[in-house]
This record gives C-alpha cells, sequence and structure tokens, in this order.
C-alpha cells in the first residue's frame, strides 16, 4: 500500500495563506470486508464474553490439562458463554 499526499500552498499579498491537500491511499489487492473500526467490543457485549471464555478455558485447563473455554457445567465457576455461540450459529 502507498500513500499519496500532495499539498499545494499559496501566499497571497494581504499576508493570508491558501493550501489544498489531498490525502489518499492505493492499495492493491487488498481484501477488506468488514471494517473493524465501527466493531463496538463493549456494547455488543463481545469484550464480557471473550473474558468468560478465557477464564472457562483456564479453569479447564487447570483442572483437565486442556484449554477449552466452552462451558462445562462439570468445572466448578465454568460460565455460559452469551456472544460466542450466536457467532457461530451466524455463520452456519
Amino acid at each position: 500500500m502507498c500513500s499519496n499526499i500532495p499539498s499545494a500552498s499559496q501566499r497571497s499579498i494581504k499576508g493570508t495563506v491558501y493550501e489544498a491537500r489531498y490525502v489518499g491511499n492505493h492499495g492493491v489487492g487488498e481484501y477488506r470486508a468488514f471494517d473493524f473500526t465501527r466493531f463496538n467490543i463493549n456494547a455488543s457485549g463481545f469484550l464480557p464474553d471473550f473474558d468468560r471464555a478465557l477464564s472457562n478455558g483456564n479453569l479447564a485447563q487447570a483442572q483437565t490439562g486442556t484449554f477449552n473455554p466452552a462451558y462445562n457445567a462439570s468445572i466448578p465457576g465454568s460460565q455460559k458463554l452469551t456472544v460466542f455461540p450466536l457467532l457461530v450459529a451466524a455463520a452456519i
């Protein structure tokens, strides 16, 4: 990816400066299907669910030796996930 930033500046007789700029990017072969700047991980519940999944995985690893972030009722402290199951269902 290359950036193009042409600029022109002109000073007038009365002390006023006129300036014009163009800032543009040119990408070749780039793929973008999702605008990551518009995804609020706090408001959507993604971050708290990620924290629950991380906690579940750490609890499972301590008890079974395998990191598994899924909810497991037989592991004390494991919590149900609210957002991740919806993501998998939406992808199918």
